[in-house]
């Protein structure tokens, strides 16, 4: 794209001083006090990152958590919920641009279903609920091993990712699912999963 000329007025007098861009093409500009001008010779390409091409050594990624001052009070009828965003292996390929900072190793889908299936059996939680799923089998088959059971309900449109939930069979009943096409209301091609739940009596 060619940038011929651009002028800004400001209701004030500023002055203002050379500045260094990083770009390919970006040679001169020229300022005055009344207005800015800016003059540019020769065509202007995508801006690109100059740290690009180095090679960053990633330190391993540890999730700190952070305790509540307030703990939950004392009941039999307790249960906890996990939701994830997991990251669909086709977005994190597609906008690479967003994760260039991150160790390529780290994005790989293999790598990050190891450590999502970690993370979610270790907090042992009775309803999991993850967006962004694009490989919905893989986790099946994970957390069917750990006595969990699901469903998903992909995205509209071209999109391959969409919704997944789990919960423990011996903690809650499904009684009702649903899922909402918001495609239907003039919007995104998003959904959103209902569930309703009835809780085992062997769990009270």
């Amino acid at each position: 794209m060619a940038l011929e000329a651009l002028s800004l007025s400001f209701s004030s007098q500023a002055l203002f001083s050379r500045k260094t861009f990083h770009g390919r093409s970006l040679r001169s500009c020229c300022f005055s006090r009344t207005s800015l001008s800016i003059n540019i010779c020769n065509r202007i390409e995508r801006w690109y990152n100059p740290n690009s091409n180095k090679t960053f050594v990633h330190p391993k990624i540890i999730r700190r958590w952070v305790e509540s001052d307030s703990p939950p009070p004392h009941s039999n009828d307790k249960f906890t919920v996990v939701s994830y965003n997991a990251l669909s292996e086709k977005n994190a390929s597609k906008h690479g641009g967003l994760y260039s900072n991150v160790a390529s190793q780290f994005v790989n889908w293999d790598y990050r279903k190891k450590l999502i299936c970690e993370e979610l059996i270790g907090l042992d939680s009775d309803i999991i609920c993850l967006q962004e799923v694009d490989r919905y089998n893989d986790l099946l088959a994970t957390m069917e091993k750990e006595g969990y059971v699901g469903n998903y309900k992909r995205r509209t449109g071209d999109a391959t990712d969409g919704c997944a939930m789990f919960w423990k069979p011996n903690v809650f009943k499904l009684l009702e699912g649903e899922s909402i096409e918001f495609k239907e209301f003039e919007l995104r091609d998003n959904i959103a999963q209902l569930s309703v739940f009835e809780v085992v009596d062997t769990f009270v």
